[in-house]
């Protein structure tokens, strides 16, 4: 009995520790003068509410959550993309050009198209600007941030 007392404070303090986590958000930029539509499909499907609508110089919200442990651009969840790689999207630009990006390559390809391994699909999280801020030794605020920029709009327009 005597022993289990001077164990007892030594198992409070080695269960006490703070566990290091990540906290993250990711953004969609619109950097260009044109509306952006886009239009990722799930399981070969576009739903209404993963619909995403960026008007010019627009910067929208599209993940926020938390992993554990310290990451480093370790990539992100988001309810608007399927976050497995499969599946693909299409990004409109002005209600008139469409470029598809791909997760995995389609038996037949769009006119217009991305890769995922591009550094310009929007489905790939190591596309996205990456930053980070450590708050303290156990938390880490990340974001990431894809913007689309003039080019992206020619690339379509072409």
């Amino acid at each position: 009995m005597r022993n289990l007392i001077h164990l007892l404070p030594l198992i409070f303090l080695v269960s006490c520790f703070k566990e290091d986590s990540t906290i993250y958000r990711a953004y969609l930029e619109n950097a260009t003068d044109y509306g952006i539509v886009v239009l990722p499909f799930k399981n070969g499907v576009v739903l209404s509410m993963d619909t995403l609508k960026l008007i010019p110089n627009q910067t929208l919200l599209i993940a926020e959550g938390s992993d554990r442990g310290i990451q480093n651009q370790g990539g992100f969840f988001s309810n608007y993309f399927s976050n497995n790689g499969d599946d693909s999207g299409l990004i409109i630009f002005d209600n008139t050009y469409i470029v598809s990006h791909y997760g995995n390559l389609p038996t037949t390809l769009a006119r217009k198209y991305v890769l995922y391994n591009s550094t310009r699909n929007i489905f790939n999280y190591l596309s996205y600007d990456y930053t980070y801020k450590d708050i303290n030794k156990h938390l880490r605020e990340a974001t990431y941030r894809y913007t689309f920029v003039d080019s992206d709009y020619q690339f379509a327009k072409q």
